[in-house]
């Protein structure tokens, strides 16, 4: 009689790898050898499985997942009468970053700002950078950077990007923050005058820019302003003031952060 010995199946699931929880990982490296077929199954693992009958399937992670090792199994079915084999496999599946370049907001163009509320997570590195701007970024490495306006960004919205770079092999993530960048006011009190005691003044020739609202006070003398909320404010002399210089001082309030610019 003639007895015929089959070969047992062998199977290799390959050496264990690591994926990103938003990166589906195909399998290669795995082996087998003869069988009939093949099947890769999950042990333990949230994701879902495609060609799971060749050597090259796909893993594609669920969130759930995430920070978890992932078992994967290949069973080779043997030629009749041999009995199946298997191998496992792990999949670490690891977090991806996330970036959170916090909410827009607005700066003087002569004042440094620091951002707040910025926030990532799952990253191994932090790289703040200058989209659209002129101006400079300290402690860009940190969640609390600060951009330094240039002149020429008064008027403007500069760009800050947050980049949380992933655990190897997560890609980078990244997000956008706006910052406004307000003008600074500029007084000018206008030129130098004279008047008579017994005359009111009226100031004329004064001026200012981008201002939220503007006030004239009286530095040094003894009379009265009218109207010191407007560029056209009078200053009614007392005799006290007769054979003295009155020093009138006119300050405009920046809009925002922008301090007031005060010009005599």
């Amino acid at each position: 009689m003639n007895l015929q010995v089959v070969a047992s199946p062998t199977a290799n699931a390959g050496t264990d790898a690591s994926t990103c929880v938003n990166a589906a990982f195909t399998i290669s490296g795995a082996g087998a050898t003869n069988y009939a077929s093949l099947l890769w199954t999950i042990v333990a693992g949230n994701g879902t499985l495609t060609n799971a009958t060749t050597l090259t399937p796909t893993y594609t992670p669920a969130p759930a997942d995430a920070g978890t090792t992932v078992v994967l199994r290949l069973t080779a079915n043997g030629n009749a009468p041999c009995a199946a084999v298997s191998d496992n496999m792990n999949l670490a599946v690891v977090a991806a970053p996330a970036a959170n370049a916090g909410t827009d907001r607005s700066t003087c163009v002569n004042v440094a700002y620091t951002i707040s509320g910025a926030s990532a997570n799952n990253y191994s590195s932090l790289l703040w950078t200058v989209v659209s701007g002129n101006g400079t970024l300290t402690n860009a490495s940190t969640l609390t950077p600060t951009y330094t306006p240039a002149p020429a960004d008064a008027g403007n919205t500069v760009v800050l990007r947050l980049t949380a770079n992933g655990n190897a092999p997560c890609a980078s993530a990244s997000d956008d923050m706006n910052l406004q960048v307000i003008l600074a006011p500029t007084a000018n009190a206008g030129t130098d005058a004279i008047t008579c005691v017994n005359v009111a003044y009226t100031v004329s020739g004064a001026s200012a820019t981008n201002y939220a609202s503007v006030s004239w006070s009286v530095v040094s003398g003894n009379g009265t302003l009218s109207n010191a909320t407007t560029l056209t404010p009078t200053y009614t002399p007392t005799p006290a003031d007769a054979g003295n210089t009155v020093v009138l001082r006119l300050t405009a309030n920046g809009n925002a952060n922008c301090s007031p610019s005060p010009m005599i």
